[in-house]
């Protein structure tokens, strides 16, 4: 009698051990949403400035809202952006993650004061990304752009895909006034005054 009910215990248990591997299945299907920051290379020196205070970036780090990467002289970091492309953020910059895309319709905006990005994207599904500089806001749903931003203001080239320009004014989009600017392409410097051209017209 005792055999048949240590028997059972097994079963039960066994039975338990199923269901929660079966359920820690769930997590990782989270873990491929697509609108997350991961750290994929890290070369220099290269920091995250978040919530907790700042740290020396590594390999495998998430990147959230509000986080700031900054990279130092020679130094260069890769961030994944889900399964939808690869963020390059060259020497001497500074990046702010502004906003997260969360659905269809959402975009992820980051805003550089200064330095370079080069922006591989493909598969956004509906949702939209943004390169935010002093002077000028780039957009794309899918393509490869590079953003370059200094004290003379920022320049755009595009190697894929097409690439909708803003300018921006102290810090706000100016949305009825876009360039395309196609594969192949790239803008010169759009600084202050150039902004105010735009602006008039």
């Amino acid at each position: 009698m005792k055999r048949f009910r240590f028997l059972i215990m097994l079963y039960i248990i066994a039975g338990i051990l199923i269901l929660s591997c079966g359920k820690k299945e769930v997590p990782t299907a989270e873990n491929e949403d697509p609108f997350i920051f991961k750290v994929q290379f890290v070369l220099g020196d290269v920091k995250i400035t978040g919530a907790s205070g700042e740290k020396a970036a590594n390999q495998g780090d998430g990147v959230a809202v509000n986080d700031v990467i900054t990279t130092g002289k020679k130094a260069v970091a890769d961030l994944l952006y889900g399964k939808s492309g690869v963020i390059r953020i060259s020497e001497n910059s500074k990046v702010v993650v502004t906003s997260m895309a969360e659905k269809a319709g959402s975009d992820t905006v980051m805003n550089m004061d200064s330095g370079k990005v080069f922006c591989t994207l493909t598969k956004l599904r509906g949702t939209g990304f943004k390169v935010q500089t002093p002077t000028a806001i780039a957009a794309v749903r899918g393509t490869s752009f590079t953003v370059l931003s200094d004290k003379k203001g920022a320049k755009l080239s595009v190697v894929k895909g097409t690439v909708s320009v803003n300018p921006v004014k102290e810090g706000k989009v100016i949305e009825d006034k876009s360039i395309d600017v196609e594969a192949g392409k790239k803008t010169d410097y759009i600084d202050k005054k150039v902004v105010e051209m735009i602006i008039m017209g």
